[in-house]
């Protein structure tokens, strides 16, 4: 979080990243990002809750429809590791995009994201949440971000790849990088 250190949804942002990264290993669910447990809405304008993707790894990254630089460019590195983690026979992982822009990104604005990106299959979620579901999600992944005047965002580029029970057990940070580590993070996973 980088938007005014002091705000409740920085406060909150920051109690959550803390207790996941403080929790102890021994319990696979105390360092799980599914302990977020708010509700959010997808492309479809269904309520989805994080621990619904349980049982699959998960590719997850933060975004913003808008964007016309880096969010594209996560899409594009989103779906070539699908491509390879497909072809190591991984057709079980579930791919999901967080919008950080909870006033312009609705339901219908994912859904014509999705169309636009080529990113329809049932394996793909895109969802909406509230700023403040938005800031503790970003905070726990990691994900920096601050809003601009405009509308628009400057923010950190991450995709993380979790297990099935919502650990992260990859991060690929930067922008156009090769799919290798992060597919091959997802075929040592068990199935």
């Amino acid at each position: 979080c980088v938007e005014e250190e002091a705000s409740p949804c920085c406060v909150a942002a920051r109690a959550a990243a803390d207790a996941v990264a403080a929790a102890p290993p021994s319990s696979p669910a105390e360092d799980s990002v599914y302990l977020v447990d708010d509700a959010w809405q997808d492309q479809r304008g269904a309520t989805k809750r994080l621990a619904e993707f349980a049982g699959h790894p998960v590719v997850v990254a933060m975004i913003f429809t808008h964007c016309s630089y880096a969010c594209p460019r996560i899409v594009a590195d989103m779906k070539a590791i699908a491509k390879a983690a497909d072809a190591a026979g991984r057709d079980d992982v579930r791919y999901v995009l967080v919008s950080m822009d909870d006033v312009r990104d609705t339901p219908e604005r994912l859904a014509a994201f999705a169309v636009e990106r080529d990113i329809t299959g049932p394996r793909w979620t895109l969802l909406h949440g509230a700023e403040a579901s938005v800031q503790v999600l970003s905070a726990v992944l990691g994900v920096r971000f601050k809003r601009a005047p405009s509308g628009d965002f400057a923010h950190s580029n991450l995709v993380a790849v979790l297990d099935d029970q919502g650990r992260i057990v990859h991060r690929q940070e930067g922008l156009d990088l090769a799919p290798d580590d992060a597919a091959a993070s997802i075929t040592k996973l068990k199935r």
